[in-house]
């Protein structure tokens, strides 16, 4: 039998010394001062990188992320108009307690499309479980991804759950999250749902909301180019960023490179 959450974190204590906000089962949140601004860049490859660690003060974070709750957390993004392949991303996280004692946790990387509430539609990309041991330094955990194909302007959940794994944590593996106590991202925030270890509530029941952002890295790139028509009809021309439509797109083809993509 699974747990609730119990009354420590319920109570929204903050942390005296680690600065640590504890995560309710409401996702209620006390106020965290505003540091700093995002960083997004954009090379001579027409790749992009959205990061928010410039506004993080390497400290901050919201607890609980384990088990029972919270088993799931991340970061809602928005694909870039033209730079629609995901390559990886990145969160940061740290055992809980004062002094932070080590905490293993077994844990799965994933993207969903968003709807605005809730995760929506199968997966888009799943990593192997991942397990790691925590300790008092925040830790870098990045989930490469081979390049996940996304759709220019959409909206993106990026996450990492014990859900599929919940058996594989002991009771009260807690771990805190990296978090920027700011709204320094335009293109999404950093959302949460207590599903004790059920995976089908992502796509079935509201995550809870915070108007502030993970500290987390996306780094997305373009898609190759289209090489036949058939690639841009049924909305494919969307995949590849830079087309206003599928005309354009066909055009693209048709020219050989010669009609480049009226959005660049």
């Amino acid at each position: 039998m699974r747990a609730e959450l119990p009354e420590i974190a319920r109570q929204c204590r903050v942390h005296a010394r680690t600065g640590a906000r504890f995560l309710t089962r409401r996702s209620r949140l006390l106020g965290i001062s505003v540091l700093g601004a995002l960083a997004l860049a954009g090379t001579a490859q027409a790749t992009t990188v959205v990061d928010t660690t410039g506004s993080w003060d390497g400290s901050t974070g919201v607890c609980p992320f384990g088990s029972p709750n919270t088993a799931t957390i991340g970061q809602v993004v928005t694909a870039p108009s033209q730079d629609t392949v995901l390559d990886s991303f990145s969160f940061y996280m740290r055992a809980l307690g004062s002094p932070a004692p080590t905490t293993t946790l077994t844990f799965r990387g994933e993207i969903y499309a968003w709807d605005g509430l809730k995760a929506t539609g199968p997966n888009l990309w799943e990593s192997a479980p991942r397990t790691l041991v925590l300790s008092a330094p925040y830790q870098e955990v990045t989930f490469p991804t081979g390049g996940v194909q996304l759709v220019g302007g959409n909206q993106y959940v990026l996450f990492a759950s014990i859900s599929k794994d919940f058996e594989q944590n002991a009771i009260y593996s807690w771990a805190c999250w990296g978090f920027v106590g700011a709204d320094v991202y335009s293109g999404g925030d950093l959302r949460a749902t207590n599903d004790s270890g059920d995976e089908s509530r992502w796509t079935s029941t509201h995550w809870d909301y915070v108007n502030l952002e993970s500290a987390f890295k996306a780094s997305f790139a373009a898609p190759p180019l289209p090489t036949s028509k058939e690639q841009c009809k049924s909305d494919g021309w969307r995949r590849f960023g830079g087309f206003k439509n599928q005309g354009d797109c066909v055009s693209f083809v048709q020219t050989e490179g010669g009609n480049r993509p009226s959005g660049t």
